[in-house]
């Protein structure tokens, strides 16, 4: 005789398919806004050489020769001779020759390989532009300012650079390279403390649209710094910008404005409280939801109210005062899941031989205790 189907069965199911299709969606809107914004900053570096666009970051890329004009414009000269033929092996040819040159700068590059690329695997073709933007765009921009303060940890000297130029703005409380941004206020709040004659402060404070404030100092940057537009107000106004891109065009700021940091800065940073969702480590950020996340799941689904028990209900039964507060869960949880991610990609390959294996543990556990 079959097993009877229970009705919390269908509840569980219904919360698994809802679960996957909220990371599906996000993780696609993460990938579209990633892929725009990598377009651009490639096509920034080709028209300083006069090298035509690309159009499709996934395709374009496949027969690595764009790829090989970007890290030729990078260098500053000429790298290889390209392949010339269409074929797939010339493709790999090429695409492998990038490959190479990136691992001779020392440019970290985690599982991705030749055939990756030629086949336009999306995830992984963002994680290459993604190694080539830190480098080259991140890590090279902030190396003497690394070096003078002995700090290896870029992300960490740019959220104290920002925190320290918008510290007397109030309205401004920058703790993480996402969220933080997605009002519009700091990136004007950044703007204005160096160049205050570009506008009136409170012209911003009276706009009531984040759309409207992101565009305004956009349009500021473009015009007066000389900043190009690789982000677009719609895709920072929203709950959770995404990380990477507002880290780029915020390292387009410090590129152009004075790069002076403290060390008091980047104390307050290193004392910023526990929980508080910096997105300088992932060991920070995974501690904040997972405490927050359990705490809200104990108290919400394990623990059911009063009157639940009377009637005898399930506090997972669909349509309770619960379900609200699982949709809010939910979301930390996927932001978390993303931002391992991202921390888990990042992590260089262990070596092979205990020594290094030793410095790799030392590095990383210096990171996490931030």
């Amino acid at each position: 005789m079959a097993e009877a189907v229970r009705p919390e069965d269908y509840c569980d199911e219904a919360v698994e398919d809802e679960f996957g299709e909220i990371i599906k969606c996000r993780s696609d809107e993460r990938e579209d806004v990633q892929k725009k914004t990598f377009t651009k900053w490639i096509n920034s570096q080709f028209s300083k050489s006069g090298k035509p666009p690309i159009q499709d970051l996934f395709s374009d890329l496949r027969d690595g020769r764009r790829l090989l004009e970007l890290l030729e414009g990078l260098a500053g000269h000429e790298l290889v001779r390209l392949e010339r033929g269409f074929t797939r092996v010339h493709s790999l040819n090429n695409v492998n020759r990038a490959l190479q040159i990136l691992q001779k700068n020392n440019v970290e590059l985690v599982n991705i390989g030749g055939a990756d690329i030629v086949d336009g695997n999306h995830k992984l073709t963002l994680g290459l532009i993604w190694s080539i933007i830190v480098h080259w765009q991140v890590k090279d921009v902030m190396k003497d300012v690394m070096a003078g303060l002995q700090q290896t940890n870029s992300e960490k000297i740019l959220l104290s650079w920002v925190r320290q130029n918008t510290r007397q703005y109030p309205q401004v409380d920058v703790v993480n390279f996402s969220s933080s941004w997605n009002d519009g206020l700091a990136f004007n709040a950044l703007i204005h403390s160096h160049r205050p004659e570009l506008f009136d402060w409170s012209t911003v404070e009276k706009n009531v649209s984040a759309n409207d404030r992101l565009e305004h100092a956009f349009s500021k940057a473009e015009q007066h710094l000389g900043i190009e537009r690789l982000l677009d107000p719609e895709d920072v106004a929203v709950p959770h910008p995404d990380k990477k891109s507002v880290i780029m065009y915020v390292t387009s700021l410090f590129q152009v404005l004075p790069q002076s940091v403290s060390m008091e800065a980047i104390q307050e940073v290193e004392t910023l409280p526990r929980g508080t969702p910096s997105g300088i480590t992932r060991v920070t950020t995974e501690e904040h939801y997972q405490i927050q996340t359990q705490q809200r799941y104990s108290q919400q689904f394990l623990t059911p109210s009063q009157e639940e028990l009377q009637r005898g209900l399930s506090p997972l039964i669909p349509g309770s005062t619960s379900l609200e507060g699982y949709q809010t869960s939910l979301e930390e949880v996927l932001t978390w899941l993303l931002s391992a991610e991202d921390g888990l990609q990042s992590q260089p390959p262990i070596s092979s031989h205990v020594e290094e294996v030793k410095e790799q543990f030392h590095t990383h556990e210096v990171a996490t205790t931030i």
